[in-house]
């Protein structure tokens, strides 16, 4: 029996050894391949949000800083890569490049030069500021006459700047309104009567946010019926200014004072340019404040003593000048013309132009020098005539 079961047993083991022989091994088995997984794309870069009225405000006085602590380059972050600036009488300059060395000219030329928002106006993505621009001329200005070497005198005067902000909080435009002849006349470099370097502005500095509400409009349309009158002639003008009203005029000696003294003034051009007016090209009120600019024609056919000429030249004017005025029950109580009175010089005939525009620098006065050049060319044609005269005498 235990012979039987052993027999049985060996028999059992045998026949799962044959099996194990005769199973063929498994075929290696390749790893399956498998995808890398893909980098998931780049979130859209976020556009900046368009800032309000008050963050536009921090905005742009924070631009001016970053020009004061000559942090240039984070100033010319303020403007877009494609941006222009205007100035009325010279050419545009236009892209990130050349607004940057724009800015390092100012720079240079004057070291320590800031500039201040006397008063800021924001209407919708528009920002209108009158700046006071004071420092020290302690390196070269370049001018399309050539460069004015430092002269190391203080200047202090009002411009006019406006810009139109794009939607990713850049400037995408602007326009500046600013009188040459009255910085180069605080540079000494022109003998034309200018007022004194500002040396401190008033200790407020208004901000204010246009609402569109009635009294913005009444004002608006106040500011506009002034040119109307103006360019028709009608005195009747004399009634929208205040009796102590006064006109602060970077092209002018001196503010004018008082309604009679701007009457006077405004009766004194209609008899210079008979054909003189001014056609309203924007106005917009910004609480107790007007903006406007318009374009002023006219044909000199009279002498005008007030604005230097001394007899009639016969020749038209035409340009740009922007204006800010302050009101109040109704009145123009103050007011702020800007405009570059070398532009009208030019048209009619009392200042030589310069010559081609470099960089798009403001035009300017012959450099230092170039007047006695002048007097001395005048001087030897004179002599030539003589000698002419002397040959044809014999």
């Amino acid at each position: 029996m235990k012979t039987t079961v052993a027999i049985l047993l060996a028999a059992a083991v045998a026949a799962a050894g044959c099996k194990k022989q005769s199973e063929a091994p498994p075929a290696e088995q390749k790893p399956i391949a498998q995808e890398q997984p893909k980098e998931p794309p780049p979130p859209p870069k976020e556009e900046p949000k368009p800032l309000t009225s008050e963050e536009l405000a921090k905005w742009f006085q924070g631009c001016w800083g970053h020009f004061n602590d000559k942090k240039l380059d984070e100033f010319a972050k303020c403007y877009a890569d494609d941006a222009s600036v205007s100035m009325p009488g010279a050419p545009d300059v236009t892209g990130g490049p050349a607004l940057a060395e724009l800015a390092k000219m100012y720079a240079a030329a004057f070291p320590d030069g800031k500039g201040e928002n006397e008063l800021t106006l924001i209407n919708g993505h528009q920002i209108v500021s009158v700046v006071l621009f004071r420092g020290t001329h302690g390196g070269p200005l370049k001018t399309p006459a050539g460069d004015i070497p430092p002269t190391n005198k203080k200047v202090g005067l009002l411009f006019l700047q406006k810009v139109q902000v794009s939607d990713k909080n850049v400037v995408q435009q602007e326009w500046r309104f600013l009188d040459t002849p009255a910085l180069l006349a605080q540079l000494g470099v022109s003998k034309e009567k200018a007022r004194k370097p500002i040396e401190q502005g008033p200790p407020e500095k208004p901000v204010v946010i246009a609402k569109d509400d009635d009294n913005e409009r009444k004002n608006a349309d106040a500011h506009k019926k002034v040119y109307e009158l103006f360019s028709k002639h009608d005195k009747a003008m004399g009634d929208v200014f205040a009796d102590d009203a006064v006109e602060s005029n970077m092209s002018e000696a001196a503010d004018i004072k008082g309604k009679k003294a701007l009457m006077g003034f405004n009766e004194q051009l209609w008899k210079g340019f008979p054909d003189i007016k001014v056609e309203v090209q924007e106005a917009w009120g910004a609480g107790d404040f007007t903006f406007l600019v318009g374009r002023l024609t006219g044909t000199n056919e009279a002498p005008l003593p007030a604005m230097g000429i001394k007899k009639k030249t016969g020749k038209p004017i035409d340009f740009l000048f922007a204006e800010v005025v302050k009101w109040e029950n109704g009145k123009a109580k103050m007011s702020w013309p800007f405009y570059d009175s070398m532009q009208m010089g030019m048209q009619l005939g009392l200042i030589q132009p310069p010559a081609a525009p470099a960089g798009g620098a403001a035009p300017a006065a012959a450099a230092p020098g170039e007047e006695k050049k002048e007097e001395g060319k005048a001087e030897e044609k004179k002599e030539e005539k003589k000698e002419h005269k002397k040959e044809k005498a014999k």
